[in-house]
């Protein structure tokens, strides 16, 4: 075990460098250590400490609890707790630890909820309020006919989409594996729109801000919100409502679950087995909703 002691901004960052290590996605190197960030920053305010060697137990159960008197679900107190448990190994495989105190911490409860989707008229009626600017319904657009992830979105270059083979590919980085997913029609009208009138730039990212630069999550977020709000949509609305809404629809007009898995990118298709199920709810739902 190495005798230095660390502290954790140091940590994180040894951290981070880690998973870079082993070709994991920056997107999961960016949420582990925005979680592992929030626990400092409670930490230093709590206990005044930041030596990682000095944290137990108690330390990750009074930070969970502090998480539920915020009003944060059981299941994002569960992924902290994960990201947490993540990290004490690394330390562990790297010798600055002997073991990992959050280890034996019991997590929290996740709540049972279906995610939400948005209805045919509900993503309709976004399109519509977004009809007067190529770029925003473009997205929209994109979200909701290939169900990819915002980061994903985010990281699209103009060699990623192929308007004539119909063809867009999604670039996972690191080592992992690529795929591609078939255009719509409706996607590739919204494309091209959009590609003929953006802006002639040295940067190859699909979508750009108003000053050129390439859209971060944090805007997408803003604008999805915004259209949510002009639409009347008063259910709560995420860009991962999109996806949510794709593959829940796609299922419900007959798509196999196995090409869904690979549109969707999962991993494992236990993980798409609940779109299946979401269907069926969606489909009750709008049976009620329509009612004579």
């Amino acid at each position: 075990m190495q005798n230095k002691e660390l502290n954790l901004k140091q940590a994180i960052e040894i951290f981070s460098q880690y998973l870079d290590s082993k070709n994991a996605p920056q997107t999961t190197i960016r949420a582990y250590s925005d979680d592992l960030k929030q626990f400092a920053k409670w930490l230093a305010g709590e206990t005044g400490e930041e030596r990682v060697q000095r944290i137990d137990k108690l330390d990750i159960e009074g930070y969970l609890s502090y998480l539920g008197r915020q009003k944060l679900t059981g299941i994002t107190r569960r992924r902290k707790l994960q990201s947490l448990r993540k990290f004490f190994n690394c330390m562990i495989d790297l010798e600055y630890l002997e073991k990992n105190p959050a280890a034996k911490v019991s997590p929290p409860n996740g709540e049972k909820r279906n995610p939400t989707i948005l209805y045919q008229h509900e993503y309709k009626a976004l399109l519509y309020e977004a009809r007067n600017n190529p770029r925003d319904l473009a997205i929209l657009q994109t979200f909701l006919q290939t169900g990819i992830r915002v980061g994903e979105l985010c990281n699209l270059t103009l060699e990623d989409i192929d308007l004539e083979a119909r063809e867009l590919i999604v670039r996972q980085g690191k080592g992992a594996a690529d795929r591609s997913i078939p255009l719509t029609e409706r996607a590739v009208e919204a494309l091209k729109v959009y590609l003929d009138i953006r802006s002639q730039t040295d940067t190859r990212d699909v979508f750009l801000s108003k000053h050129n630069t390439p859209l971060d999550e944090r805007s997408v977020n803003y604008m999805v919100k915004k259209y949510v709000k002009k639409a009347g949509i008063k259910k709560p609305v995420s860009v991962h409502t999109l996806r949510h809404t794709c593959a829940t629809h796609k299922v419900d007009k007959g798509m196999s679950l196995t090409d869904l898995q690979a549109i969707l990118g999962h991993r494992r298709l236990e993980t798409t087995y609940k779109y299946l199920h979401l269907a069926k709810t969606s489909l009750r739902d709008q049976m009620e909703a329509t009612a004579l």
